[in-house]
Parts: C-alpha cells; sequence; structure tokens
C-alpha cells in the first residue's frame, strides 16, 4: 500500500491495517511525551504515547527525512550481520 492510499481510508479502516501490519521501530522522547516510530509497507506512521497501553497516530509520512528524530534510536545490527 501507498502512503496516498492510506491517507484516503476511513479512521476504522486505517486503524485495523495499523493494528494488523504495521511493525513499531523506534521509540522517542520530547522530555514530556513518548512517541513510537511505526512502518506500515514503504511509509511510516508516529504514535504519541496516552497511557494504559493506548498510542494515537499524530501523522504518517513516506519522506525519509522526517525520521530524522529517530535516526540515533533505531536499532540496525540484525541487517548488518
Amino acid at each position: 500500500m501507498k502512503h496516498t492510499q492510506f491517507i484516503k481510508l476511513s479512521a476504522e479502516q486505517r486503524a485495523k491495517l495499523i493494528s494488523l501490519n504495521a511493525v513499531e521501530i523506534a521509540e522517542r522522547s520530547d522530555g514530556t511525551d513518548i512517541y513510537f516510530l511505526y512502518q506500515l509497507d514503504s511509509f511510516y506512521l508516529e504514535g504519541k504515547y496516552l497511557g494504559e497501553d493506548v498510542v494515537m497516530i499524530t501523522r504518517s509520512f513516506a519522506n525519509t527525512h522526517e525520521l530524522q528524530p529517530y535516526i540515533s534510536s533505531i536499532d540496525i545490527a540484525d541487517i548488518l550481520y
């Protein structure tokens, strides 16, 4: 699925797709909030931790430049060997 297709889905369709197929790849904190980065096919989703195992997706993007806040926390050890 392309990012442009994903953003056209209903909220319910997006939620189901995320819960079934998105992979968490990183986490970061801005000092106040905790954010999680997920990959879904060829694009990314950022979610804010709300507590009680609830994450609200705050944005989605396909541009890899927007990964910058997460670069230092992404573990690439498994792909190096």
